[in-house]
């Protein structure tokens, strides 16, 4: 056995197959960065398993290392769904979840035209702050789409410096790179986010961008998007928005003035404007905010319904209950639970929690669900760079904390790490790539039978090297940073539609 594929069956007796949970077609199976929803909610709750999580393979290749962005797991039946992610050499990698096969170039694709840009997908281990940029995936029920992979790409053209690498999920190969007018001098180092396929397939992506002290909201249409003839469309932005760079935009659905829902992208942004902005996804017109609310805003997240997709016109809960967000407060980090007061215009904190050790990661995730009758009660993980914490999603009172004393930022901390959240375990990465599968009751490390780190990530770790968020899809989950890829399996959640040695 290769000392870069580590496996180790889950079950006592060896003989047993390991019967992995998958369903496929379950919405929530499809993990976008920075959350397994349009809303960046963190959470997890379709197929989730639990207690024993055990080492499946690792991939810790020369160009395995250096992860540099979110897990990002498809849709698909076993054996076909796939999971993608970036590394510091400028190269996506698209690899199916059940054995870590490559699809495509084993070593990924490279995406970064004429002289290497040393930021494709951000600044990677620079001075902080230094988040990371995470591919979207079009991937639905019906079928594998593409790869929208956002990135910096100063050679590319002349009308702008970040460009759309298209990768198609099936082969792997890299079908065209698309710049994006209007970016001159602009540079990205947060995840994009898009909308839900409409009826013909369309969706519009959208990211943060800054170009000095220009900080804007970037919308492009992408027509067909799951199809390898997906077309990209007129590019439009908003003003200096002074949005906050390292954090992502969220989606979601408020109540317009009428009173009817609308669809907005949410935007942090940051002093002397720190609030959450929205923005009306149709025309980028200004939405409902909410007042100051520190020096630096985060990424907002929104309680997901129990299908594991966020409030929708669709749904049983058409319009967000309420909405998470972190803000940097001096060298400390206030959580704030926003609402919307009727239709009026405006989100005002209904509780925010005591102040935190540590200046905040770029997100944070959630428990709570949102339901017809109101949320429901749970949690908000969120991540520091001295701590992680538990808070309670109502009050946002302080309840449980992963260390008795504060962490150091860049290695023990988690200063550009999110937690991700399934089933009552809080799946996390230290700044340095240490793995991490916690109770969320306690924020207390499971035992020695409920999860041990895989070996090959153990050693030397180098010193702000893991970004984003882990993956949990069905029962895999995919965790990431300097030294590779690895990923585990939790006890199954769904019935058992196929197997693994």
């Amino acid at each position: 056995m290769k000392a870069n594929v580590h496996r180790r069956r889950w079950l006592p007796a060896a003989p047993v197959a390991l019967a992995l949970a998958v369903v496929a077609g379950a919405s929530a199976a499809d993990w976008q960065s920075y959350g397994g929803d349009t809303g960046r909610s963190g959470n997890q709750p379709v197929g989730e398993g639990g207690p024993p999580v055990r080492a499946l393979y690792s991939k810790a290749d020369a160009t395995d290392r250096g992860v540099v962005s979110s897990i990002v797991a498809s849709t698909g039946a076993v054996g076909t769904q796939r999971f993608a992610y970036g590394t510091a050499n400028g190269r996506v990698h698209l690899r199916v979840l059940e054995s870590g096969a490559p699809v495509g170039p084993d070593a990924g694709v490279d995406v970064d035209d004429g002289g290497a840009d040393a930021d494709v997908f951000g600044p990677g281990p620079a001075p902080p702050p230094a988040a990371s940029v995470s591919p979207v995936d079009t991937s639905t029920a019906s079928g594998l789409g593409q790869l929208l992979v956002v990135h910096n790409d100063d050679d590319e053209s002349s009308t702008g410096d970040i460009s759309i690498a298209q990768v198609d999920a099936s082969g792997g190969g890299l079908v065209k790179q698309v710049p994006v007018d209007g970016t001159t001098g602009f540079s990205i180092r947060s995840s994009p986010v898009a909308t839900a396929a409409d009826a013909a397939g369309n969706r519009i992506l959208f990211f943060v961008a800054e170009n000095g002290g220009d900080e804007r909201l970037f919308r492009v249409p992408v027509a067909d998007a799951a199809a390898a003839g997906a077309t990209f469309g007129p590019v439009t932005s908003t003003g200096d928005v002074n949005a906050n760079p390292v954090a992502s935009p969220t989606l979601l659905w408020l109540r317009s003035p009428t009173g009817a829902p609308a669809p907005y992208v949410a935007v942090g942004t940051a002093a002397p404007d720190s609030a959450l902005a929205t923005f009306g996804v149709a025309d980028l017109a200004p939405g409902p905010a909410s007042g100051d609310l520190g020096d630096e805003v985060q990424t907002a997240g929104v309680p997901v319904q129990p299908d594991g997709a966020p409030p929708n016109p669709g749904g049983a809960v058409k319009s967000a209950p309420v909405v998470y967000v972190a803000a940097r407060t001096g060298d400390a980090t206030v959580v704030h639970r926003l609402v919307q007061n009727g239709n009026a215009q405006a989100l005002a904190p209904a509780a925010s929690s005591p102040a935190l050790a540590g200046a905040p990661a770029p997100a944070l995730a959630t428990d709570v669900e949102s339901g017809p009758s109101g949320p429901s009660a749970g949690r908000v993980a969120v991540t520091t760079e001295r701590n992680l914490y538990l808070l309670d999603g109502s009050s946002l009172a302080h309840a449980a904390s992963f260390s008795a004393a504060a962490l150091s930022p860049g290695s023990t901390g988690f200063s550009q790490t999110t937690a991700a959240l399934s089933a009552g375990l809080v799946y996390a990465t230290t700044d340095d790539g240490r793995q991490l599968v916690l109770k969320l009751s306690d924020a207390q490390p499971l035992a020695a039978d409920g999860f041990s780190e895989n070996p090959v990530n153990g050693g030397a770790r180098a010193a702000r090297s893991a970004f984003g968020q882990p993956a949990v899809a069905r029962s895999f989950v995919v965790l990431a940073g300097g030294n590779g890829v690895f990923v585990y399996v939790n006890r199954c959640g769904n019935a058992v539609t196929g197997t693994e040695g």
